[in-house]
């Protein structure tokens, strides 16, 4: 019922392409996703502490946490490399799935619009198992970048 009467966000659209590439089950690529798209997505609703108060918290941190806790409550692992995936396959696959996220219809509806460096920032987070700032991440992405790229020449 539900999957008829709502349209999904980044954490769909990303997941479809990790578990796609990676064989990886939907609903555990989601709840590794979930966290780090509240943190994501809270810059521009208040939804996120709305539920957070539900839970007797109250921020949208506070309720990212809670769906780690739960996350971890269940055994799902906590990051994408964590399931066996390979840094190497990784690092190749990565400006792909960030591409095929960003096609993937159900980014329409994300309440914030991503940028490709914002979806792939959250992607690597996700592997890694961090717990993503936004503008930190892209800016340690385009570092790594810049150093393969020195490297190279």
């Amino acid at each position: 019922m539900a999957f008829t009467n709502v349209w999904l966000g980044i954490v769909h659209s990303m997941s479809h392409q990790i578990g796609g590439t990676f064989g990886l089950t939907h609903g555990a690529v989601n709840a590794i996703l979930m966290p780090n798209v509240i943190r994501y997505n809270s810059a521009v609703t208040d939804k996120y502490t709305d539920l957070a108060e539900m839970l007797g918290k109250s921020t949208a941190e506070d309720f990212a946490q809670e769906v780690s806790a739960l996350r971890a409550s269940v055994g799902v692992y906590r990051s994408l490399k964590e399931y066996g995936i390979d840094e190497r396959e990784w690092e190749a696959k990565l400006d792909t799935l960030t591409e095929n996220a960003m096609k993937d219809p159900c980014t329409l509806f994300n309440p914030r619009k991503p940028k490709f460096e914002e979806i792939k920032a959250i992607l690597q987070a996700c592997y890694e198992g961090t717990a993503i700032n936004i503008q930190e991440a892209i800016f340690q992405l385009n570092e790594n970048v810049a150093v393969a790229d020195a490297q190279l020449a």
